[in-house]
């Protein structure tokens, strides 16, 4: 596999896992259930886990799909600015969740602060996923962009 074909295998895990983590956070506050908590904030750590092979990959992707017809240098730099700040704010977020662990193993009184504050986290990182992602899907396909046509594009040289 070459890094494109990685980039866009795992991309839409992180933005997945992390946006399904939100209805666990969400039916935790409903049931109090323990398990779920910890369901919820594994989900966090395997989808930052995820971004790393997804965030390393981007620049050798941005390298061979500038060179096709119709993409766009403005688009690959909106990309990379938006996965640059979701990216920090995953790991961020991925931290936090992991000392939430490492807290509520040593029974730490204020773990379920550190909880409260990966769910909240996890909000915003969403967000940011997102707009990344939107970003992303802004280079080839020409159907979400303003306008839903590349005839104002000229391939790139």
């Amino acid at each position: 596999m070459n890094s494109a074909q990685i980039h866009l295998a795992f991309n839409h895990f992180p933005i997945a896992g992390m946006f399904f983590s939100i209805f666990f956070f969400l039916w935790v506050f409903v049931t109090k259930n323990e398990n779920l908590k910890m369901a919820a904030v594994s989900l966090v750590i395997l989808s930052g886990l995820l971004t790393i092979p997804v965030f390393y990959t981007g620049e050798d992707t941005s390298k061979l799909v500038r060179r096709k017809p119709f993409v766009s240098k403005y688009n690959i730099h909106e990309h990379e600015e938006k996965a640059e700040s979701a990216m920090i704010f995953m790991m961020i977020t991925t931290a936090v969740a992991i000392g939430y662990v490492f807290a509520k193993k040593q029974d730490f009184k204020q773990a379920s602060n550190i909880y409260y504050g990966v769910f909240v986290l996890n909000l915003i990182t969403v967000w940011f996923l997102a707009n990344a992602a939107h970003e992303g899907g802004m280079i080839r396909h020409e159907e979400i962009r303003v306008g839903g046509s590349s005839n104002n594009l000229q391939p790139m040289e």
